[in-house]
């Protein structure tokens, strides 16, 4: 499925191979002879089905679903847009009304929506499809948002190690790292030594572990120590 048109053209195509009406007929007779104030009802909703079906096959597009959420019908004036917008807001739907030229546009961009809309104008095989696609990319969305989130963590930590380690060089350099307490050194060899290491992973490698704000508490001690030679120096 390549663009909107084809989409489009996929749905119209099957909503052309059924005799709608027909179909909508024989359900609403069953229903009628079950009880006879329901029927008028199924009556009224096949009857807006029917028009909703039409306006589709005349004006209607929707995209393709791999690309964007919009299903649109291009009506003619605003009478008709407003017949239109009742008859879907009777099947709980939510349209929007935009002006395109000399045309008022009823538009919905729900992704659930769409579907309803696909249901109520029997496309059954494009609601399929459509909701296959939206899954996928509901999946690969939350993939991404996961890796992005971890990559981002990731970016942090190493950014965090480096500023660590260089103050620990600095501490080094200048007093000597065997000159801190006892806490201090055993945090700064630590680092040293796992330059890639997350807090946590430093904080449960000392024997006995110690808490991660415990370890957090130490690198700032180590950072404020830096800070203040910087401050000598210059």
């Amino acid at each position: 499925m390549k663009n909107a048109a084809s989409f489009s053209r996929m749905v119209k195509d099957e909503v052309l191979k059924k005799d709608f009406t027909a179909h909508e007929k024989t359900i609403n007779m069953v229903c009628g002879i079950q009880t006879g104030e329901q029927w008028e009802d199924d009556e009224r909703t096949a009857e807006m089905r029917e028009r909703i079906r039409r306006s589709f096959l005349s004006t209607g597009s929707v995209s393709n679903p791999e690309k964007d959420y919009h299903l649109e019908f291009s009506c003619h004036d605003a009478a008709e847009a407003e017949r239109l917008s009742r008859e879907l807001e009777a099947f709980d739907l939510r349209p929007k009304h935009i002006l395109r030229g000399r045309n008022t546009v009823v538009y919905l961009k729900e992704a659930s929506e769409i579907c309803d809309v696909l249901n109520i104008i029997g496309a059954h095989q494009s609601l399929l499809y459509f909701e296959n696609v939206r899954i996928l990319k509901e999946v690969s969305g939350n993939v991404n948002r996961r890796v992005n989130f971890e990559t981002a963590n990731i970016g942090r930590t190493v950014s965090a190690s480096l500023r660590q380690i260089e103050d620990i060089h600095l501490i080094d350099q200048t007093v000597g790292l065997k000159n801190l307490e006892k806490g201090l050194r055993e945090m700064a060899e630590a680092r040293l030594a796992r330059p890639d290491a997350t807090i946590s992973d430093l904080a449960a490698g000392f024997d006995p572990p110690i808490t991660k704000s415990g370890a957090s508490h130490r690198l700032r001690k180590l950072s404020k120590i830096a800070q203040d030679l910087k401050k000598h120096r210059t």
